[in-house]
């Protein structure tokens, strides 16, 4: 495991406080990204609060994050080490189903993860509200 600097709620309502979070191994398809910038929304604020039911602490909130990649895996082709890189919100997608293939993986609910990285499922088109992305 890697470890790296984080800024995280140890529990509900809790100011952030720095620490430290380890990390999994960079899997075959994988990209590590040193980040470099992240924001902080009204999703992450809501989920500190346990707005979305109980949250899994400590909680690293944040996403969409900007940085540079810092490793590859073997079979990660479309970035290299150096390059620029953005993340939005969702993450780990199947890449097989027809959502994922034509690049609409927030219409997949399994691929739809809160910032603690549990399954969510919303109603209606699979974003919040069901009001379609």
């Amino acid at each position: 495991m890697t470890t790296t600097p984080a800024c995280a709620a140890p529990t509900v309502n809790a100011r952030l406080e720095p620490t430290t979070i380890e990390r999994r191994p960079v899997r075959d398809a994988d990209v590590r990204i040193e980040i470099r910038y992240c924001g902080v929304c009204h999703t992450d604020v809501t989920q500190t609060a346990d707005g979305w039911g109980p949250g899994l602490y400590p909680m690293v909130p944040g996403h969409e994050i900007t940085g540079i990649v810092v490793e590859t895996g073997p079979a990660a082709t479309k970035y290299s080490v150096g390059d620029r890189v953005g993340v939005g919100t969702y993450v780990d997608s199947c890449r097989e189903c027809e959502a994922c293939r034509s690049g609409l993986e927030v219409y997949k609910p399994p691929a739809l993860r809160d910032p603690n990285s549990r399954p969510v499922i919303f109603p209606g088109h699979g974003s919040p509200a069901g009001r379609g992305a």
